[in-house]
Parts: C-alpha cells; structure tokens; sequence
C-alpha cells in the first residue's frame, strides 16, 4: 500500500483568485450548450473540493461503476472541468471518473516536484484532457493535451482551450 502524507497550508490570495476566475470563466459555457451541472453524464465544474479518482491514471468513466469508484485513490485538483466528455460519480464520496476536457492545477511552493510531476502523469493518461498548470508567481500558463506539451500561454492574453473555449485572466496579470 502505498501512503501519502502532505501538509496542507491555506491558499495564498493569487491562488484563489487564479481558481476563483477560472472557474466563473468556465460555468457560463456549461450553460451556452444547454447542460446544467449535473445533467446525466455531461456538464460538470468542479473547483478545489472534489477528488478525481485514480490508480495514477484517469479512468474511463464507464469503466467503473459508482460504488467501485469510491475504492480508488484520488486527486483533488484545483479545477476540472467537463463539457464534452462523460463522467460517473462515485455513490458514496465525491469522486469523479472520466477525463475531463480540463484540468487547472496552480502551484505554489509547497507543492513538491515529486506531487506535481505524478499528477502531470496522471492526467497525461487522458487523451482528451486538456490539463493547465499556473505557477502563482508567474503569468505563464504550461499547457498540455494529453501526453503532448502544448505552447505556454500567458495571463496578459485571453487563454484559449484546444476545443476553443476563451478564458479571459488579463486582469490578474
């Protein structure tokens, strides 16, 4: 068995505003394609609370059932965000498979080279996945679609998704 122990300290201000923003950037086009949060297998943002379960890869949301899912480890990304791709929630915790059209992660110090380099290749698993990751003091964005690095975006430009949603941040930069 393998066991996890990570400190956890409160999110510094530009941690929360980066996710904070994000995550009202990205609900508005669940509801442009007529999807509400949880409306069958499609439509879905989840921010900080929610873990995204996995055996150090994603899963394919019917490759699980509910009640097995809760059986799984799980990381609690920043953001993830479904728009196109199906999820299935577990019963009994809130854990979510599938892979999501989006990850957000923002780092901060206290997130270890070891802790982001084995979520950088979890979500990689995901083909589809689009996953970003902020460093808080930075205006640079890495990006990556799947296992594929993408060219860094940055928070004085609007960020621009592969499947073209448009997420402004430019104040924040």
């Amino acid at each position: 068995m393998i066991a996890y122990a990570v400190e956890m300290s409160q999110p510094k201000e530009r941690h929360s505003q980066l996710t904070s923003f994000v995550f009202a950037r990205l609900v508005p086009f669940l509801f442009e394609k007529d999807v509400l949060l949880k409306k069958e297998d499609k439509g879905l943002c989840y921010s900080f609370s929610t873990d995204i379960a996995s055996k150090y890869s994603l899963i394919a949301a019917n490759e699980v059932s509910s009640e097995d899912l809760d059986e799984f480890n799980a990381f609690v990304p920043d953001i993830m965000f479904f728009r196109d791709n199906p999820f299935q929630l577990s019963g009994n915790t809130e854990k979510v498979a599938g892979f999501p059209d989006l990850i957000v992660e923002v780092w901060s110090k206290s997130n270890l080279s070891a802790e982001r380099t084995l979520k950088r290749e979890t979500y990689s698993t995901g083909e589809t996945t689009e996953h970003w990751y902020f460093t808080q003091n930075s205006n640079e964005v890495e990006c990556w679609l799947g296992k594929n690095k993408l060219p860094p975006q940055n928070l004085q430009n609007v960020l621009v998704t592969q499947k073209g949603v448009n997420i402004d941040l430019r104040l924040l930069a």
